[in-house]
């Protein structure tokens, strides 16, 4: 199991589903994206506030 993403995140915004399925706490989340560039299998999709409405 990976966990490169859950390596970068400071705030500790994210817990695994099940073994390949990220999921982030946007509670926590600060919208940093350093989860996103060390993600090897490309699993978290980072989207602007825009793109979600």
């Amino acid at each position: 199991m990976c966990s490169s993403c859950v390596d970068a995140c400071e705030e500790k915004a994210i817990n695994f589903f099940s073994l390949f399925r990220p999921t982030i706490d946007m509670n926590k989340c600060s919208g940093c994206g350093f989860c996103y560039s060390p993600c090897p299998p490309y699993a978290i999709k980072y989207k602007t506030l825009k793109e979600k409405l």
